[in-house]
């Protein structure tokens, strides 16, 4: 019943029935403290005794044998993208340390000589070496490294791409209550602060550069991309314990342990089934990493009991949007309508992961009495975040090393932001978000006035992406539990004669030489134009949804492809599918309009 209660709600309802329990649901809900719900639903799913035994698929030298297999026949197909899938598969089956983790290191490199990604190779090598490498591969792997280091150009970036690197600056001075936010920006109100810009903002400004609180990997992305920052990269390297979480480097690989996956890793093939969407998974990292981050269960305890508007009024602007706040992320607006089923729903699952967590070793305290206050202050977190929490959504910008071009994935990961996460939305922002991975820069798109409030899009940008006002409507309503009625959100039928330029502006862009700019961008200009495109939408700002507007934001987005190209770092050996079944898809930054 457990596996079923999430792929068919039927049959637990139908469970519910015949064994009176919806009424003690129902009684529990109208319990102030959320916990009671979770409590309830907990006890009633264990009743069943058909829940799975907390485990993980252990690490398994003929597991890892098959896929390093599966990976070589790939390789002699030239299907490089699977043979790549393969042997990372191989290296997270692999137990640590082991000859088939070394084996599995070695032919990864040597898919990576044949590609000509002569660093990625030399960097396999050299982890592979440094440990007691099988006596069989080192001649071939001395020889293969040597090939390499011969091989080895000079692989510098594109012109462009230092240029753009120049034109978005995000070395801002930060400010003193929120360090991820610039001196540009001051805050105001007495229960949900408002940001508001503390002097004229420049477009083009970056107004803040923020590290997501957590942030969630898509399922399509995790064997190409870190489990702890998003980063796709080619030198991946597994965790030591569970057959999931991959990461890009050493430190990520630490960090991601100290602040929440050593007791993640336990619950990682439980997610597969128990967390069905990111808001699911980003609460529980979210409620780990406090747990980990917090002093004691005490006082774990004793912030639960304070979550939402009624903290706001209590907190400070530190504790409200600074990430290094642990407690930031229980500082959000908990005044969302229609929450009733929404909570009927979520007990199930909350009570189903309190389970699983109440398994993992030295989780909760030892004391029962403060085991149980633990367990309801868990309880309370994660019913909490799971109605309460907002993600913010993002795109990569991932370079195939096999042709050299940069494409956006469709797939999305997303991220819980301590600061952004809480700017007031729009459908037609003042400031835009530039993705760099799990961080995210914010940049000013319309000259923002002293006083003003920040905005943002809680989705793409309207004039960034191909979603319809229908599909608008609906993930705004998931998000936050209101639709905008602003233009964009009503019907864009009528957008454009509500974007006429003046006289004046007219005469503008008529002097401009709109093809031009994109000659300019292939001879690598970029610096020279993105700050003209900057002084153009200047001028335009306040007709935002005319034609000309739209042809130069177009140029301004291509501006900040090339940028996240080169910031975000994510690289890839697949020639993405642009069909939309089921695979990694995404679209070139093409070379035309």
């Amino acid at each position: 019943m457990y596996r079923n209660m999430f792929s068919n709600p039927g049959s637990i309802h139908d469970f519910l029935l015949k064994n009176n329990y919806i009424n003690k649901i129902y009684d529990a809900l109208k319990n102030e403290d959320l916990s009671e719900v979770v409590m309830v639903t907990k006890k009633i799913i264990e009743t069943t005794q058909e829940l799975d035994p907390l485990s993980k698929i252990s690490k398994c030298k003929e597991t890892s044998e098959k896929y390093r297999e599966m990976g070589n026949k790939a390789y002699n197909s030239n299907n490089y993208q699977h043979c790549l899938m393969f042997y990372n598969q191989a290296l997270l089956h692999a137990p640590n340390k082991s000859k088939e983790f070394k084996l599995a290191l070695s032919n990864r490199s040597a898919l990576f000589l044949k590609l000509k990604e002569y660093r990625a190779c030399i960097k396999d090598i050299s982890t592979c070496l440094l440990s007691e490498c099988p006596p069989e591969i080192i001649g071939k792997l001395n020889k293969r490294m040597e090939t390499a280091t011969k091989l080895i150009k000079s692989e510098e970036l594109k012109t462009f791409n230092k240029s753009v690197e120049i034109s978005i600056n995000c070395d801002i001075t930060s400010n003193i209550q929120v360090p991820c936010a610039s001196t540009d920006v001051t805050f105001t109100g007495s229960v949900l602060p408002k940001v508001l810009a503390s002097k004229e903002i420049k477009v083009g400004t970056v107004v803040a550069y923020e590290k997501a609180y957590v942030s969630y990997t898509d399922p399509l992305n995790a064997l190409f991309a870190c489990h702890y920052c998003q980063r796709q990269s080619l030198n991946l390297i597994p965790c030591n314990n569970c057959t999931v979480a991959f990461y890009c480097d050493q430190e990520c690989k630490l960090q991601c342990f100290t602040e929440y996956h050593k007791y993640e890793c336990y619950l990682m093939d439980a997610y597969k089934i128990v967390c069905p969407n990111a808001k699911l998974y980003l609460m529980i990292k979210s409620l780990l990493k406090l747990t980990t981050k917090c002093n004691s269960w005490t006082e774990l305890i004793r912030e639960s009991q304070n979550m939402g508007l009624e903290r706001m009024k209590k907190s400070s602007i530190e504790e409200i949007f600074d990430r290094n706040s642990i407690f930031s992320v229980l500082n959000i607006k908990d005044d969302r309508p229609f929450i009733y089923g929404s909570l009927y729903n979520t007990s199930f699952i909350c009570g189903v992961l309190l389970h699983y967590m109440e398994c993992i070793p030295s989780f909760f305290p030892t004391d029962s009495n403060l085991k149980q206050q633990a367990m309801r202050a868990v309880s309370r977190i994660m019913l909490f975040l799971c109605i309460h929490q907002v993600p913010q959504q993002s795109f990569q910008v991932v370079t195939n090393v096999t042709d050299g071009l940069s494409y956006i994935h469709q797939v999305k990961n997303y991220s819980i932001y301590s600061f952004i996460g809480k700017l007031k939305t729009s459908c037609n922002p003042n400031s835009f978000l530039i993705n760099n991975n799990s961080k995210m820069i914010l940049l000013a798109i319309r000259t923002i006035k002293s006083g003003e409030e920040l905005t943002i899009s809680s989705q793409q940008h309207w004039l960034d992406g191909d979603l319809g006002r229908h599909s608008r409507n609906i993930n705004s309503y998931l998000c936050s539990g209101t639709v905008c009625d602003c233009p964009i959100s009503n019907g864009e039928g009528s957008l454009r004669c509500k974007g006429q330029l003046s006289k004046s502006q007219r005469v503008f862009y008529n002097s401009l030489n709109v093809i031009e700019f994109h000659a300019k961008l292939k001879l690598s200009d970029v610096t020279e134009v993105f700050n003209y495109l900057l002084e153009i939408m200047d001028v335009l700002q306040d007709v935002p949804y005319s034609e000309e507007y739209d042809e130069i934001f177009k140029r301004f987005r291509k501006c900040i492809f090339y940028f996240e190209a080169l910031k975000g770092n994510n690289v890839t050996l697949e020639k993405i599918s642009f069909s939309s079944s089921g695979t990694r898809t995404g679209r070139c930054i093409d070379h035309s309009y």
